[in-house]
């Protein structure tokens, strides 16, 4: 007789094969494939969270940029709006190509076409720009404060104060007179206002020769009266380091030196102003 394949009786309860699979204990196999698994995972993630880079603030872009009292209006607009809070164009493209590097274009537009409109747009208009001290409030400020006798005309780009030799220094001399000192007392305060002004002061003579126990000629005279003066405003607190002195001698004469009259304005200490 054929062998015959035993059932359980009705009621008596059988495990399934996956369920004796599960109760079995594991071959080392399985669990050195688990933890090969895991390790993968980890590994994953940990190149995920290396790779993800948030978007880059706009006030870090901002910093560098010579216009830093914008940051806060940036930073509430959003990069996409830096030309409307006047960013110049040429720090708005460095600002748009760190972003088109970090990979966050904003608000669906796409940075490189971002870098192009910012590079095709204009400057800020100059009534917008950051405005420091004129020359006009200099040549204000100088003309209520000028020693009495003295001149002041305006360049292009400086301010000069023109100090004529016979209300300066004695004949043959480099010693500035009192009231020429205290009046120069004066000028010292204009200038330590105006910080951003250098400050030249520069002797001239006439052409008629000097030779003393003091002076060898014009050259050492015009440069100790410019020293002199230099010496008074930097006593009066001028910054040494905004200070340069020069004496030209008559290489630079007003007029021709063919009276006495051309000559007396020829000798001179002018102070320029340069913003």
């Amino acid at each position: 007789m054929g062998s015959r394949q035993a059932y359980p009786l009705r009621g008596q309860w059988s495990p399934s094969p996956l369920a004796r699979l599960v109760q079995s204990e594991q071959p080392p196999s399985f669990y050195l494939s688990m933890s090969d698994l895991m390790c993968l995972m980890l590994v994953c993630f940990v190149v995920l969270f290396s790779s993800y880079r948030p978007r880059p603030a706009v006030c870090r872009v901002l910093v560098r940029s010579p216009v830093p009292s914008l940051v806060k209006q940036a930073e509430a607009a959003g990069p996409i709006h830096l030309l409307r809070v006047g960013l110049a164009p040429q720090d708005a493209a460095i600002a748009a190509r760190e972003l088109n590097a970090e990979g966050a274009p904003d608000q669906g537009l796409v940075a490189s076409n971002w870098v192009a409109m910012v590079e095709a747009s204009q400057g800020l208009p100059p009534e917008a720009a950051p405005k420091g001290p004129t020359l006009s409030q200099l040549l204000e400020s100088l003309n209520n404060s000028k020693p009495e006798g003295s001149e002041l005309t305006r360049g292009e780009r400086e301010l000069t104060l023109r100090l004529p030799a016979e209300i300066t220094f004695d004949l043959g001399s480099a010693r500035v007179k009192p009231s020429m000192a205290r009046a120069l007392g004066k000028v010292a305060r204009v200038i330590r206002r105006y910080r951003e002004c250098k400050v030249v002061v520069t002797g001239h003579t006439d052409d008629l020769p000097i030779h003393n126990e003091k002076f060898a000629s014009n050259w050492e005279l015009s440069a100790a009266r410019a020293a002199a003066v230099a010496r008074i405003l930097m006593a009066k607190g001028v910054d040494p380091a905004r200070v340069t002195i020069q004496g030209m001698a008559d290489t630079h004469p007003l007029l021709p030196n063919t009276s006495e009259a051309n000559r007396r304005r020829n000798r001179r200490v002018e102070i320029q102003l340069k913003l």
